[in-house]
């Protein structure tokens, strides 16, 4: 008896589980996109990353213009 009310449980669980993987979260997709555009992504990443270092190597990530 134990061992059924067992299997029952975790049969739940996994439909539970299931239901919430199909259902709830949505698959992750980052649609098609072309090499240009790609390439001209990281160039600008590059170039952010260009104008926002200091010259001590970090980062300016909060600017308030003030």
């Amino acid at each position: 008896m134990i061992a059924r009310a067992t299997l029952l449980s975790f049969g739940l669980w996994i439909v539970l589980l299931v239901f919430v993987r199909v259902a709830v979260i949505p698959p992750e997709t980052c649609g098609i996109e072309s090499e240009e555009r790609i390439a001209e992504s990281a160039v600008a990443a590059a170039a952010w990353m260009t104008r926002n270092q200091n010259v001590d190597g970090t980062y300016v990530y909060l600017y308030y213009n003030e």
